[in-house]
């Protein structure tokens, strides 16, 4: 049995920016990027995300979506139960933090998904814009009980990482693979660090809650509203855990990964001919509301028809 999870919010809504603006001033945060709009954009992305989950991992049990008193308007009480979906609301998973609420900061959350009701003990964490391309099994995520991680690890000896620097593939470039964003005096011993790609990400539930809950991780890293310097990435954290103890393991990247920091133009063609590569299962769309008017439509186009036909490009 394995769940989904999938953090989602709608920048859009007016309560929220009223939030948003009242808590701004409360937290003065070295991160530039902690208020950016981008972070708390909804440009439709979660539809795709949940449809392409029930398209090509029907074998998942439930979907768990994180909201702040929000719900899509598509996503009415019939829609969620064909689609098996349940709203975990943030007050939910933040009992007895409660004093950190709002927050639109989704590193805070991410530090508390292990405390939804009802939560499986293998899930698999989504951010709403990662999307299952063609037909996954269970195995592709998980070997038995240990996960398996699409990114890259490096060791924290100095020597072998000048050996990889002077030697390796030059992965330390790869676009859209997430930095580890935390430091050795978290306390655990990790003669390994890991990158991530922006894939889903498969979780052994307690294992990861052992890991937030110990040393009071929780209230550190629950305590500011927006992004923080101070703030250490749980999911990277976990999974160089899991990693340097053996519970977890690396595997290739098989990801899509469109960056309008690379491109913002580009073309349906190009998309198609990655898209029709056998390894790629995967795809995540950064920012899709920063692409130029042209390939944000394309993108759209080719969304559709990976929801809607029984053969993805």
């Amino acid at each position: 049995m394995v769940d989904a999870v999938i953090a989602w919010v709608d920048g859009s809504d007016p309560e929220h920016i009223r939030k948003r603006e009242k808590y701004k001033s409360t937290q003065h945060t070295q991160r530039t990027d902690a208020y950016a709009a981008t972070r708390f954009s909804n440009n439709g992305e979660l539809r795709y995300c949940i449809n392409l989950i029930r398209k090509n991992a029907p074998w998942i049990r439930e979907i768990f979506l994180i909201t702040d008193s929000q719900c899509p308007d598509w996503l009415d009480a019939a829609r969620r139960t064909e689609l098996g979906v349940t709203i975990v609301d943030h007050k939910v998973i933040f009992r007895g933090h409660e004093e950190v609420l709002p927050t639109f900061n989704s590193l805070a959350l991410e530090t508390v998904l292990h405390r939804i009701p009802g939560l499986g003990e293998k899930f698999i964490y989504f951010n709403d814009d990662f999307f299952i391309v063609k037909p996954v099994l269970q195995k592709d995520y998980f070997d038995g009980s240990i996960p398996l991680i699409r990114g890259f690890y490096y060791s924290n000896n100095k020597f072998f990482r000048e050996l990889n620097r002077l030697f390796g593939p030059k992965k330390f470039k790869m676009r859209g693979m997430v930095g580890t964003r935390f430091r050795q005096e978290d306390g655990v011993p990790l003669p390994h660090k890991v990158k991530i790609c922006h894939t889903p990400h498969p979780i052994i539930k307690q294992d990861y809650a052992n890991l937030m809950e110990d040393c009071d991780r929780v209230a550190r890293n629950t305590k500011y509203r927006f992004r923080d310097a101070a703030q250490f990435g749980p999911v990277p954290f976990y999974v160089s855990t899991a990693f340097s103890a053996g519970r977890a393991k690396i595997v290739r990247r098989d990801d899509l990964y469109l960056d309008p920091a690379d491109r913002e133009d580009i073309d349906q063609s190009d998309i198609r001919a990655q898209l029709s590569k056998k390894r790629i299962r995967h795809m995540c769309v950064q920012s899709l509301e920063e692409f130029a008017d042209g390939s944000r439509a394309g993108i759209y186009d080719i969304l559709d028809e990976l929801v809607a036909s029984d053969v993805t490009p």
